[in-house]
């Protein structure tokens, strides 16, 4: 029961800051269009701030080494959900974009802002480093096949896709690390303390994109609640379930749930808006997901650590 509340008040404090962010732009205290500059310093600054102290921490070949089954378990989890999309979204909708915003969402959750934060403020930065690695999969499947599947666009995926500042930041901090070149004091406390902004300032742009639209619009759509329900429960549920039987390391369980246990994510928003597309069916995937999230993340971890 302790896990529960540990991380039933590690969610309440994130979803705190969600509502400070509707609250900023109901009241607009800050322009409209502050997410954009959110988004980027998310992106560009405090994300892979936070990916660097953590692996530039933690990572060792030895640490590498005995990850392979890690990432092996978390290639295998990406290619089913890949597979199984593309039905599960013509169940949820019949019109074709939202099936693409449904298709995205069922295989790439909020694994990155939410999904760093909580992990690094329940299980701590050892299990961060764990789930980092873990994550890198769907991180490269997320800036390439997964973005485009946002587009619609039908174009070929570009290298360039991939050349993000996460995917700088894991390749800079896996060669430090493993390299172990010595950082100068005041660098490393720079990435310290930017890595601390992410959390808070990654769950404030969540509320402040949901804060631009009607609640009461956004609480319509009803498969949503059933995509919820997939993204939430069904998807971690039976992946812990089918893990559980192959008698896993429990870190590798963990990093599992915690991955695909997350709500919707933003990304439904942000690149959809870039290419003048719909966004608010995005933004009700991420405020009802979030809502429900508070409670169903804190009872999986429950259960994991239970049967671990």
């Amino acid at each position: 029961m302790q896990i529960f509340s540990v991380t039933l008040q590690q969610m309440l404090i994130l979803f705190s800051m969600i509502l400070l962010g509707v609250l900023f732009r109901r009241c607009h205290i800050i322009p409209d269009n502050t997410h954009i500059t959110l988004a980027r310093l998310e992106n560009h600054l405090f994300m892979p701030a936070l990916l660097l102290t953590t692996l530039i921490d933690k990572c060792t070949v030895s640490n590498l080494t005995s990850r392979i089954s890690s990432l092996f378990f978390a290639i295998i989890i990406l290619a089913a959900t890949v597979l199984l999309s593309p039905c599960l979204a013509r169940l949820l909708t019949k019109e074709p974009y939202e099936q693409q915003l449904c298709r995205y969402s069922i295989v790439t959750p909020n694994y990155s802002f939410m999904g760093n934060a909580i992990a690094l403020g329940v299980f701590g930065e050892d299990f961060l480093f764990e789930y980092v690695i873990f994550t890198i999969p769907l991180t490269v499947f997320t800036y390439s096949i997964g973005i485009n599947w946002l587009k619609s666009s039908g174009s070929n995926i570009r290298i360039r896709q991939l050349l993000s500042p996460v995917f700088f930041a894991i390749v800079i901090g896996i060669l430090i690390g493993v390299s172990k070149i010595p950082l100068p004091g005041f660098l490393h406390s720079t990435l310290v303390s930017l890595s601390s902004c992410m959390s808070p300032l990654a769950m404030f742009l969540t509320g402040f994109i949901i804060g631009g639209y009607p609640i009461k619009k956004l609480i319509q759509k009803k498969y949503i609640y059933v995509l919820s329900f997939f993204r939430l429960i069904l998807i971690p549920g039976i992946t812990g379930i089918l893990l559980l039987l192959t008698h896993i390391h429990a870190s590798i369980l963990l990093c599992a749930v915690c991955m695909l246990g997350m709500p919707l994510g933003l990304n439904t928003i942000i690149i959809p808006a870039a290419y003048k597309k719909d966004t608010h069916t995005g933004a009700a995937m991420a405020l009802i997901s979030s809502i429900f999230s508070v409670i169903t993340i804190p009872i999986l971890f429950m259960l994991v650590h239970k049967y671990t």
